[in-house]
C-alpha cells in the first residue's frame, strides 16, 4: 500500500480517531509535537508545524498524496492567552500547507469550527457569513479564508462540538461528566448553549469521506441540535444515574473574559444529501460512556 496520507494533529483527540480509520486504506503519516499518536500501523512523524522550514521539509520527505489538516490549538483559553504562538498553528501553518498541496495538486480537508459562527441565528448554513466572537474563532476563520485563496479545490469542513473516547486523551468534556457521573458527583451543564454534537469516529469517517470530493465549506454536524444541558441528562439516562447529577446552568454565571456563544448549531444537510451518515447521538454517546467505564476499570479510577 503507497497511498500517502498526512494527517496533522495526529496525537489529538480527533487525529487519533483519524489515522485508527486511514490506516485501513492509506498509508498514514500521523504528524505530531508533543503527544505521540497510539496507532499501530502508522508512521509517526514530529514535525513543529508553526516552522514553515520543518513544514516544507516534512511535506518534500513524505510527498503525501491527499492532507487532512487537523492540527489546531483549539482551547480558546489557550488562544487567548498566547494569541501569537495559537495564531502561528491556526492561520499561518494551514495557509502554508495549503500553499504546499496546491503545489502538489494534491486534496486537502482543511478542519474547521462552528465557532466561527456568534450564535445568534443558529442552526448556520455553508454560506451564512462567519462572524467570530472568540479568538480562536476569529483564527479559524481567518484561516478557512487563507486555506481557499491558496487552494480553492480544498474542502473546508466546520465541525462542531464533538464527543467520544481516546486514550489518555481528557481534552473533551464528555469523558469528564461520565467520569465524574459514575463518581456520583454533580456536573454543571448549560442550558442556554446549543450545539449539534458529533462522535469522533463519524467525524473522521466524514472527513475522509469527502477527502478529494469536496471543494469549499462543508458543514459536519450531528443530526440533532441539543443544549449542554440535554446532553449531560441523555448521558445520565444512559449510565442509570440520577438526573439530579445534572445542574443546569446559564452561561452569565460563568462570566469570562470573551462573549458567550449561545447557539452555534450547524445545518448539515448538503453533507447528509451527499451521504454522509452520522451515529446518532444516543448511538454515539452509548459507545463513549461504555469505553470510557471500561477504561476507568481497567486504570482504577
Amino acid at each position: 500500500m503507497d497511498r500517502r496520507l498526512l494527517v496533522t494533529g495526529a496525537g489529538g483527540f480527533l487525529g487519533w480517531q483519524l489515522c485508527r480509520q486511514a490506516r485501513k486504506k492509506w498509508r498514514v503519516f500521523g504528524i505530531y509535537l508533543r503527544n505521540r499518536p497510539q496507532v499501530s500501523g502508522i508512521v509517526a512523524v514530529k514535525c513543529d508545524l508553526a516552522s514553515g522550514r520543518e513544514l516544507e521539509a516534512l511535506f518534500e520527505s513524505i510527498r503525501p498524496q491527499a492532507v487532512v489538516h487537523a492540527a489546531a490549538v483549539s482551547r480558546p483559553a489557550s488562544c487567548r492567552r498566547d494569541p501569537d504562538s495559537s495564531f502561528k498553528i491556526n492561520v499561518e501553518a494551514a495557509g502554508h500547507l495549503a500553499g504546499l498541496c496546491a503545489a502538489a495538486g494534491v486534496p486537502l480537508v482543511h478542519v474547521s469550527t462552528d465557532l466561527v459562527f456568534e450564535g445568534s441565528k443558529g442552526p448556520y448554513k455553508e454560506d451564512d457569513p462567519p462572524c467570530p466572537l472568540t479568538v480562536y474563532g476569529r483564527q479559524k476563520a481567518l484561516a478557512e479564508n487563507l486555506v481557499l485563496r491558496q487552494w480553492p479545490r480544498a474542502a473546508v469542513c466546520r465541525l462542531p462540538l464533538l464527543f467520544g473516547w481516546a486514550p489518555g486523551k481528557r481534552a473533551n468534556f464528555t469523558m469528564e461528566v461520565i467520569e465524574r457521573l459514575a463518581g456520583g458527583r454533580p456536573v454543571p451543564m448549560f442550558v442556554d448553549q446549543y450545539r449539534s454534537p458529533l462522535d469522533t469516529k463519524s467525524a473522521a469517517r466524514g472527513l475522509l469521506k469527502f477527502l478529494g470530493a469536496w471543494q469549499g465549506h462543508l458543514h459536519l454536524g450531528g443530526e440533532v441540535r441539543v443544549s449542554r444541558y440535554r446532553m449531560g441528562l441523555m448521558i445520565a439516562s444512559l449510565m442509570g444515574c440520577s438526573p439530579d447529577l445534572v445542574n443546569p446552568v446559564r452561561m452569565e454565571d460563568f462570566p469570562g473574559a470573551e462573549k458567550p456563544v449561545f447557539d452555534v448549531s450547524l445545518d448539515s444537510r448538503a453533507a447528509f444529501n451527499a451521504g454522509f451518515r452520522p451515529a446518532t447521538l444516543a448511538e454515539g454517546l452509548r459507545e463513549t460512556i461504555d469505553a470510557t467505564l471500561e477504561a476507568m476499570e481497567r486504570t482504577g479510577k
